[in-house]
């Protein structure tokens, strides 16, 4: 018979043993494994945020200076992240590299083409004889950020190729022709689709094409008389 000072003593032992399996340590994952999970997750981590920020910029034709600007300092950088210039425009502002799709500094006309997105960056042609692109933060507060329909309505008057791109009475290609006077200006009134309602200074009102098959524009825009 089994007395009680061996019951108490195989308790013991059976107690001691899973204490010590409780203070078993969690295996230890080596440095160099835990810095390459460290870095996947980084790297997941700056393609959100790269994904994040341009789901932040809302897509755009055309950057524009604001008409209100005073004075503010203007930063362009390079693909790389790095300025490649900095400047203030004022009615003296001249600069040979920078050759926009539209500029008349007096009247603080300052209109580049955007044609893409890197980051939190709009991509801007700088230089329309060259093709020189280079990148505009998009929190930058000196600018309008602009569809081409926006951009457009907003210009004073506009100018196209009668004998390619005929005045129409209805936004339509099969639409009747309306006589084309090149001594008048013609304002833009409203855009539907492909098409930009005009009207003269005599009050009369017609349609043309504002861009082309490929997206292109097909109009000139002025942006005083």
């Amino acid at each position: 018979m089994v007395n009680k000072a061996t019951i108490l003593f195989a308790r013991f032992v059976i107690a001691l043993c899973i204490a010590a399996g409780c203070k078993q340590k969690a295996p230890k994952v080596p440095s160099s494994e835990k810095k390459m999970v460290d870095n996947v997750v980084n790297k997941n981590n700056d393609k959100e945020t790269v994904r994040n920020a341009q789901k932040n910029l809302k897509p755009v034709d055309v950057i524009s200076l604001k008409e209100d600007y005073r004075n503010g300092l203007l930063q362009f950088y390079n693909e790389s992240g790095d300025v490649w210039k900095s400047f203030e425009v004022s009615d003296t502002f001249v600069d040979n590299a920078i050759k926009p799709f539209a500029q008349k500094v007096e009247n603080n006309v300052l209109v580049f083409r955007c044609v893409g997105v890197k980051g939190d960056f709009y991509k801007i042609i700088v230089n329309e004889g060259k093709k020189v692109a280079k990148y505009l933060r998009g929190s930058s507060p000196y600018f309008n950020y602009e569809t081409w329909p926006e951009h457009i309505l907003k210009v004073f008057s506009v100018d196209f190729d009668d004998r390619k791109n005929p005045l129409r009475m209805q936004p339509s290609s099969e639409s009747s022709r309306i006589t084309f006077n090149a001594d008048q200006f013609y304002h833009p009134i409203e855009i539907k689709g492909e098409w930009l309602k005009v009207r003269d200074d005599d009050d009369k009102e017609g349609w043309v094409k504002w861009r082309g098959k490929d997206g292109a524009l097909i109009i000139h825009l002025y942006y005083d008389a």
